[in-house]
């Protein structure tokens, strides 16, 4: 079963709303996301409505495969500021 998914963040935030809407999250682990800034309440929103045991904000040069910096964030934690840290 796929446990692991990375998507950018508005495809993330509809994913979560209709999660809302049907009551029910795919069942994923950990989540990715980069290539866009993340609000915090969008982040909230995916926390909240997919529950997954990790989120992950990551950043790289969009035209290679590279990830030099993340974010990682647990079930317990909050975004903390305006849009999802790097």
């Amino acid at each position: 079963a796929v446990t692991v998914a990375a998507f950018p963040p508005a495809y993330l935030q509809q994913l979560a709303e209709q999660a809302i809407v049907h009551g029910h999250a795919p069942s994923m682990r950990i989540y990715c996301f980069g290539g866009d800034a993340v609000p915090e309440a969008a982040y909230q929103l995916a926390h909240q409505a997919l529950k997954p045991q990790h989120l992950i904000n990551g950043y790289g040069p969009t035209e290679t495969v590279v990830t030099p910096l993340l974010w990682k964030a647990d079930a317990k934690t909050a975004c903390g500021a305006a849009y999802a840290p790097i």
